[in-house]
């Protein structure tokens, strides 16, 4: 049996990437994934998430100049979804995305040079449970830590 793939919220790349700017669209972070990132969030995640830092995926959200991001796609207990962490840099507000599935567990640390750690856990589809989802909070936190 084929599952459908997955369906997008308004504003997200289907590709999962941003593409290149256009003249007058607004700036954003996040087009690329970022390696370091990545390669702490994998760290972090409880071994069940079984994650490779080759798996890692550019942020499908549109997030502030000069941040940076980093997204798995992952399994937690049969609910899919995606777990994702930005660092946005000091004295810019943390975005309020407004077009992530209902379910999703968010969480925010300060690293030690002022910049915000975001950390989301988004279900597959709106009201599924979003996968380790109680793990955002020490994430972020660890995170900060880290960078």
């Amino acid at each position: 049996m084929n599952a459908p793939s997955e369906p997008r919220k308004q504003g997200r790349p289907s590709s999962g990437a941003a593409g290149p700017e256009s003249p007058g669209s607004t700036p954003t972070g996040c087009e690329q994934a970022d390696r370091e990132l990545a390669a702490a969030l994998a760290g972090e995640l409880p071994a069940a998430a079984n994650l490779q830092v080759t798996d890692v995926q550019s942020v499908e959200l549109a997030c502030p100049q000069g941040s940076v991001g980093a997204m798995y796609r992952v399994i937690d207990a049969g609910q899919s979804g995606t777990f994702s962490a930005v660092i946005v840099q000091p004295d810019i507000s943390p975005p309020e995305w407004s077009n992530i599935p209902a379910g999703t567990q968010r969480a925010e640390s300060i690293a030690n040079d002022g910049r915000t750690v975001v950390v989301l856990s988004e279900p597959r589809l709106d009201g599924d449970i979003a996968p380790f989802g109680d793990d955002v909070q020490q994430v972020a936190n660890e995170l900060a830590r880290l960078f």
